[in-house]
């Protein structure tokens, strides 16, 4: 995956490594200070700038830049205990499979004021208009407006939402399917905006010119009004949801990304034949 200027890679961590490595997935998830988190943040700058050569004022081009130094890794304690599956599972991999997830984000933020309610319904209107706000000029990424096909469906938005919101949405019946379903009905913008973006960005299709040609969902031109609300990303699939963070506080983080520079890739990892032997020694220091 290249990591082009501007933008920084997040890396997320699913199944039984997290444990076994001590990996951070409560209180401070995306905070420097834990070991495991951090070495293999460390790590990634360091292979960025030694390998590929990804270095500042030379091949790294960032207006302002930004830095994930951390390893998210999800709480498979919890997606146990509310019946969900672990984000590895929507990537095409088993449940128990231990499997990194990488991917480039533009920017993002927490989702404000904080979320409360007592059922899912009282909540998710929180996260929808979260993931709504925080999505900008990516959406050019979304309707494949660069003029090639490639490009489009290729946003793919990352909502963390903490324990107690994931509980509270679980026992109101919901899964994780249903709360990316639910997002991608209303996490939305008028059409008129979407294409004023377009506009900033040079580019000059009508979303129903983008319909017509097969690049975006028949839902963003059921009319020709321009405060039709149409949804910021392709499909229910799109949507990256993980569960992480402190376990008693009720906030949700959003990050953003913009397609193929930097779309998100997972991989299975292959441990070693001795790992177990590995492990006891390492731990045993």
């Amino acid at each position: 995956m290249t990591i082009p200027p501007g933008a920084e890679a997040l890396i997320t961590l699913n199944e039984p490594i997290i444990k076994e490595l001590d990996f951070n997935c409560t209180q401070g998830a995306l905070r420097v200070s834990f070991r495991a988190n951090t070495s293999i943040g460390r790590f990634w700058r360091l292979y960025l700038g030694n390998v590929p050569g990804f270095l500042p004022h030379e091949t790294d081009k960032a207006t302002f830049g930004n830095t994930w130094r951390v390893v998210l890794a999800e709480n498979e304690d919890v997606l146990a205990q509310i019946g969900w599956k672990p984000t590895c599972v929507y990537e095409g991999f088993q449940q128990g499979d231990n499997v990194v997830t990488v991917a480039r984000y533009t920017g993002g933020g927490g989702v404000l004021p904080a979320v409360f309610g007592n059922t899912a319904e009282d909540i998710l209107p929180y996260l929808a208009d979260g993931l709504a706000r925080y999505t900008g000029w990516e959406l050019v990424f979304t309707s494949g407006s660069s003029g090639t096909p490639g490009y489009a469906c290729t946003q793919r938005p990352h909502l963390i939402i903490s324990p107690c919101i994931a509980e509270v949405i679980a026992r109101s019946g919901y899964s994780k399917e249903d709360v990316k379903r639910y997002l991608y009905e209303h996490a939305r913008i008028p059409a008129w905006k979407f294409e004023q973006i377009e506009r900033w960005r040079n580019l000059r299709e009508t979303l129903c010119e983008l319909v017509e040609v097969g690049l975006i969902p028949r839902q963003c031109c059921e009319s020709t009004d321009p405060n039709r609300m149409v949804p910021i990303v392709c499909s229910p699939d799109d949507l990256l949801v993980t569960v992480s963070g402190d376990p008693l506080r009720n906030n949700s983080y959003v990050l953003i990304s913009n397609g193929k520079l930097g779309y998100t890739t997972s991989k299975k990892i292959t441990l070693p034949a001795n790992w177990e032997q590995l492990l006891r020694g390492a731990k045993a220091r």
